[in-house]
């Protein structure tokens, strides 16, 4: 009775792992933005881009090209002070 305990258990554990990876291989793919930060797609056709902040929560803003922009001009800022940064 044990060893049929311990091969179910390992059984169930290699079925969760395979449908893990079958997730990962072909689960849907979250769309993301030249700049790091995930596009929300939703049934409907809404785009929402997933803002995170350093210290507070995660804002869904609408998507569009000013805040694409917007992402950019800051991504280029940063990498730029960051290089200014560095001795």
């Amino acid at each position: 009775m044990i060893i049929f305990t311990i091969a179910m258990t390992i059984m169930v554990v290699c079925f969760r792992i395979l449908f893990w990876m079958l997730k990962k291989l072909f689960g849907k793919k979250r769309k993301r933005l030249p700049t790091g930060q995930y596009v929300v797609v939703y049934p409907d056709g809404r785009e929402l881009v997933e803002l995170k902040a350093d210290y507070g929560p995660t804002r869904l803003v609408p998507n569009t090209p000013q805040l694409q922009e917007k992402l950019m001009n800051n991504k280029r800022q940063n990498r730029f002070l960051r290089l200014l940064r560095k001795p």
